[in-house]
């Protein structure tokens, strides 16, 4: 008899070990799903995991503006090679970064280091760079081409019966570039 008393006691202390298991494993569950939607843990109630929700979103997003740190190195190297080109002209620039001179011979004046910092002034930096915009800004045509021409007046005088090479000389001695209309 006392054997079937313990057995039951064994019974019943394996079973609440395995419900607690089971609530264990469940709980685990739950904080997981919440931690996927990305919502605060340590709030007790739906909506407070909701308005955390948000909360952490825009956190996200102000934290999304700024550069990260690797950027913010990128972005120094970009301006140490900036600096480091600012005083030489483009030939300057052409002639020690070239591997090979004109005659097809090792250039004495190459310079890797020069070539390098070159290829990195040339990077636009991760955020604002102003002076990479308005490098890259196209330039603009002479007045005097603008009020004249567009592209559209191009093509219909060519498809008018115009000379290709009269329209382009007209365009030339207005001081614009035939290239920009495909001549």
């Amino acid at each position: 008899m006392r054997q079937d008393g313990n057995a039951g006691a064994e019974m019943a202390r394996l079973g609440l070990t395995a419900r607690a298991q089971d609530l264990g494993l469940q709980r685990a569950q739950e904080r997981n799903d919440i931690i996927a939607r990305g919502q605060d843990v340590r709030a007790g109630t739906a909506a407070d995991r909701i308005a955390s929700s948000e909360s952490i979103a825009a956190a996200r997003l102000t934290e999304r503006s700024a550069p990260t740190l690797s950027q913010q190195r990128g972005n120094a190297e970009i301006d140490a090679a900036r600096s480091r080109i600012a005083g030489l002209t483009p030939d300057e620039i052409k002639r020690k970064t070239a591997n090979y001179t004109a005659t097809g011979r090792e250039n004495p004046d190459f310079d890797p280091t020069l070539a390098k910092a070159v290829s990195l002034a040339n990077r636009r930096k991760v955020g604002d760079d102003q002076d990479f915009d308005s490098r890259q800004a196209p330039e603009a045509r002479p007045a005097a081409t603008q009020a004249k021409f567009t592209a559209d007046d191009v093509k219909a005088a060519i498809a008018g019966g115009a000379d290709r090479g009269k329209v382009a000389e007209r365009i030339r001695s207005l001081g614009g570039n035939p290239a920009e209309y495909g001549l």
